[in-house]
């Protein structure tokens, strides 16, 4: 790949399913981590290697999908901020490993009056803006992992603050602050849907050194080496387990 972004537009899901497969996201990052309760880091190696079952999605992944631009909508309508979908997975790092699939940019005129991605040049960003926004959806069961919203702190420009937000999300937003090279984060959520609530999440070097290292050596490791993750708890020791009754061949050095 020539270019430090792929075009999602006219792909499939396979097609987009496999580009994801090709290098770590944001959404695998808490889970190398060991910081998802819902998946592992050998869920994630399976993942990366094609060889987990495939995920049925569920009517919360199903309504979080089309929420998506409600709550965008939303997050706009309120701060007053513009947000531009980029439509692209962004790619850095030694064979693009490191990869960001961002809800939305937030458009700043005073850099560009449109988001694209763009090569680094004199400048850390690789797209022509300083904020991104992140789009969820919660059940009321989880609201408690969510602090009180930020709305009106973020409006005035004048957040004293300090977010609250899950702590997957708030590794998902470092990850592709990272990666986009912007400053800042913005978290909307919606709430057993009838409360809105947002965040600002500014971005944090000492965060993001930790997980571009760690994550450095789960790819290049573990995935690239076809060599499974140690196990953390037992349901990964269960998922090792059943690792061994596949045969994979081992190169002799590791992968640039």
């Amino acid at each position: 790949m020539a270019q430090n972004f792929i075009a999602l537009k006219s792909k499939s899901k396979k097609q987009w399913l496999d580009i994801r497969r090709q290098g770590i996201g944001g959404s695998d990052i808490a889970a190398i981590l060991g910081l998802n309760k819902y998946r592992t880091p050998i869920d994630v190696y399976q993942d990366k290697l094609g060889i987990a079952a495939e995920v049925e999605e569920n009517e919360a992944m199903h309504f979080g999908t089309i929420l998506e631009e409600i709550v965008a909508e939303e997050f706009a309508d309120r701060t007053g901020m513009k947000v531009q979908k980029v439509n692209s997975t962004i790619c850095v790092g030694k064979d693009y490993w490191m990869r960001a699939n961002i809800d939305r940019a937030i458009v700043n005129r005073e850099i560009a009056g449109n988001v694209r991605v763009k090569e680094q040049e004199g400048t850390n960003r690789i797209i022509t803006t300083d904020a991104i926004l992140e789009c969820k959806t919660a059940g009321m069961r989880s609201a408690h992992l969510w602090g009180p919203s930020q709305e009106l702190e973020i409006v005035t420009g004048e957040v004293t603050s300090e977010h609250e937000i899950p702590i997957a999300y708030e590794l998902q937003v470092q990850w592709y602050m990272a990666i986009t090279g912007v400053s800042k984060a913005y978290v909307a959520v919606l709430i057993g849907g009838q409360e809105f609530r947002c965040y600002e999440v500014e971005r944090n070097d000492t965060l993001i050194a930790h997980m571009t290292q760690y994550a450095h050596k789960f790819w290049f490791e573990n995935v690239c080496m076809k060599n499974p993750p140690e196990p953390t708890n037992s349901n990964e020791l269960q998922a090792a387990c059943r690792l061994e009754t596949v045969k994979w061949p081992r190169p002799r050095t590791m992968l640039p």
